[in-house]
């Protein structure tokens, strides 16, 4: 066995107080960087909803109101009752997808999914729609049938058919003088 060696207790005393001392440095220093990190964190995170955010505008939102706007009479009117049946997502492909609200593809005619294109829009908010179907009813009145105007179908410049007289050609009207001369 070996002998006990005395220990000057002051000695040792001061020792642990001077490692005591840089271990609670030690952990201010880390506990400040911890929340220097944690700020930087959160600023990411912030910055990241809102590239997201930018993200889906560009990619979901702008893209589905141009489809309003291609389709619809009433845009606003049309967005609203199209998202109160469906709502459009970007797939992992980031291609548009028409899924139902409870989340589920949204397949039309044959099984096969809705694509968010015109013809299909109008097939499966429309036609697909039972008669006495109230989405049938709005969107009927919603969607645009044609954008033909009927302007150019004689093939002429006028609405009567006759294309418009040359500058040389135009008679000069004269206007009735009305009143004492």
């Amino acid at each position: 066995m070996e002998p006990i060696v005395p220990i000057d207790v002051n000695e040792e005393l001061g020792r642990l107080r001077t490692a005591n001392r840089e271990l609670i440095e030690k952990k201010a220093t880390h506990k400040a960087r911890i929340a220097e990190l944690q700020t930087q964190a959160a600023s990411l995170v912030t910055r990241a909803e809102t590239a997201e955010k930018r993200l889906n505008t560009a990619m979901v939102a702008v893209p589905f109101r141009d489809m309003a706007n291609k389709i619809a009479v009433v845009p606003e009117l049309w967005q609203d009752q199209f998202s109160k049946h469906f709502k459009l997502v970007l797939n992992s492909a980031d291609e548009l997808e028409i899924r139902n609200l409870d989340d589920t593809l949204t397949l039309g005619k044959g099984g096969k999914p809705v694509p968010f294109e015109a013809p299909a829009l109008v097939e499966l908010l429309y036609t697909d729609q039972p008669e006495d179907s109230l989405l049938r009813k709005i969107m009927g009145n919603v969607l645009i049938g044609s954008k033909a105007s009927g302007g150019g179908a004689t093939g002429a410049n006028s609405a009567l058919g006759r294309p418009f007289p040359k500058n040389e050609e135009k008679k000069k009207v004269e206007m009735p003088q009305f009143g004492l001369k």
